[in-house]
């Protein structure tokens, strides 16, 4: 009697295996074809095999031939149930097994648990997971619901954990000297200073420093109150003598400058034109100010002329970086100033990196295209060359007064401390007398840039203190500012948001600081681990 088991086919868990099988179909003259077959999973009660296509019509049933190992086998009638097409004329089909003896169940009983007892266990094991992973998904989710604003903090919050193991940022220095910096007990050499000129470490500035401490205590209040100091007064004055201004604007930091800059002077409706690298504190300030962002192509005085032609509106303002902090290359100041008056567009400069770098006098890149006291909007730094905190707008009299009453980055905030202030005023007057940190500057970065274009470096086309090299990959930037860090050189590496996904990059910045000895130990760090900065470039393109 032919066991039929159609009822039970659906609750077995199906095997998958690599079985040979041989279906046997009967032909025309009464005798039967053998035809190979391999089988793609078995069950109890049910098999799924690939073979020619056309082998049997459904409905119609044959025999296949299982060939269990160790020389067994078993020989079981076919029930087709279906069948789709495969490739190259074979196909795919689906049988329900029927066993004319008990004897041939058995054996493929006795194959299906030699494949692992725990056959139906593994399957059920891996619902069990499965399902304690969804259930666990969904508490994770529910969860970051419940945060609100704060999602995403949670969200990355899972994941920074693992990152902090292999990024190079927010790393705890235990001390810097001029031109080195020291981490985990060990002294580098470091290339990722913006002290160009080593003022933070002169004893001048500390002298001054310490003596203001001495007179003014440790802090001021707000400017707007009673926060002015004598020494905030000299210090803007000396900027605006320095940048040939009537006045000057001290924040209290370079992002805030901007931001206390833009949304001051900015309302709805005006117009910002801005070169689309210009600095995240700039493009901040114009978010603030709800002014209508217009970005041009970098340094293209084209798409600039374009862009003005199409959107200029009532009111706009132009503005530029100096020297673009990541490539170290400089705005083509002299074109956009001559664009920007044809349109009686004011223009302002970001100079962070430019002011007491650049120029015959130090004063910036205006003063580097002989421009120093005509741009409207001269911004700069002053935790750059001068080794403090805070940053400045250099302008003419009546813009400083308006920015003095309307600017909330400038009124409701503390002014900078009388110690910064003090050594912030020394720092400017050693670099309007001594030209010989400039020159050293110089020379050093020759000696740089010059040392990698001979190791076949392809740096970037710079014209300041800042040089860097394009990586691509994040990771791969990390591990190479390790290597570098392991041969006693520390750098920068610049990731996103600060660059684009796919350029990640290291940047090196120069020091005055810096010995002829500490630049050839750099360049010899950078050819041990050129042939992983190659292979990098050449992988991330």
């Amino acid at each position: 009697m032919t066991i039929s088991t159609s009822f039970q086919r659906r609750k077995e868990p199906r095997v998958a295996t690599q079985l040979q099988a041989e279906i046997l179909v009967a032909s025309q003259d009464g005798a039967e074809k053998i035809i190979p077959c391999q089988v793609l999973d078995l069950s109890r009660h049910g098999v799924c095999f690939e073979a020619e296509e056309g082998l049997f019509t459904s409905g119609v049933r044959s025999r296949v031939r299982f060939e269990f190992p160790k020389a067994s086998h078993a020989s079981v009638t076919l029930k087709p149930v279906r069948q789709r097409p495969s490739v190259l004329g074979r196909a795919i089909c689906a049988a329900e097994l029927m066993f004319d003896r008990e004897s041939e169940r058995r054996k493929l009983h006795t194959y299906l648990s030699s494949l692992g007892g725990s056959v139906r266990e593994r399957r059920v094991g891996e619902r069990r997971n499965a399902a304690a992973a969804h259930q666990l998904e969904r508490r994770v989710t529910n969860r970051r619901k419940d945060y609100g604003v704060f999602r995403e903090c949670a969200s990355f919050a899972s994941r920074v954990g693992d990152w902090k193991s292999t990024y190079t940022i927010f790393r705890q220095t235990e001390a810097t000297h001029p031109a080195r910096i020291v981490i985990n007990g060990r002294e580098l050499i470091s290339f990722g200073t913006n002290d160009y000129l080593g003022l933070s470490h002169d004893p001048r500035v500390k002298e001054a420093a310490r003596k203001a401490v001495e007179r003014y205590g440790t802090s001021a209040g707000s400017r707007v109150l009673n926060g002015t100091l004598n020494l905030h007064e000299e210090l803007e004055q000396g900027i605006a003598d320095f940048k040939g201004t009537e006045t000057a604007l001290v924040f209290g930091g370079g992002y805030l400058a901007n931001i206390g800059i833009l949304t001051g002077l900015l309302k709805k409706d005006d117009v910002v034109f801005i070169d689309e690298k210009v600095h995240v504190s700039v493009i901040d300030g114009c978010i603030f100010s709800a002014a209508k962002i217009v970005p041009f192509r970098h340094n293209s005085i084209d798409d600039l002329g374009r862009k003005i032609q199409r959107v200029k509106g009532s009111r706009n303002l132009l503005i530029v970086d100096g020297v673009y902090s990541i490539e170290g290359d400089l705005a083509r100041l002299p074109e956009i100033q001559a664009l920007a008056s044809a349109h009686h567009i004011p223009v302002m400069v970001d100079d962070a990196h430019g002011f007491g770098v650049l120029g015959p006098r130090g004063a910036g890149t205006a003063d580097h295209f002989h421009m120093n006291g005509h741009i409207e909007l001269d911004m700069g730094t002053l935790s750059g060359v001068l080794g403090g905190i805070g940053g400045f707008v250099a302008c003419q009299k009546y813009i400083g007064d308006y920015l003095r009453h309307f600017s909330k980055g400038f009124l409701f905030t503390t002014s900078l401390p009388p110690a910064t202030t003090a050594g912030l005023l020394e720092a400017l007057r050693i670099l309007k007398t001594d030209e010989s940190l400039r020159t050293r500057l110089w020379s050093n970065m020759h000696q740089l840039k010059e040392g990698l274009k001979e190791l076949g470096f392809k740096i970037s086309a710079t014209e300041s203190a800042i040089v860097s090299i394009l990586i691509g990959h994040e990771q791969t930037t990390y591990e190479i500012v390790r290597s570098l860090e392991d041969r006693g050189v520390y750098v920068s590496s610049f990731i996103r948001p600060a660059v684009k996904r796919g350029e990640a990059r290291i940047r090196m910045t120069v020091s005055s600081a810096h010995s002829q000895q500490d630049i050839s130990q750099a360049l010899d760090a950078f050819k041990s681990v050129r042939p992983a900065i190659d292979l990098a470039i050449e992988k991330h393109g």
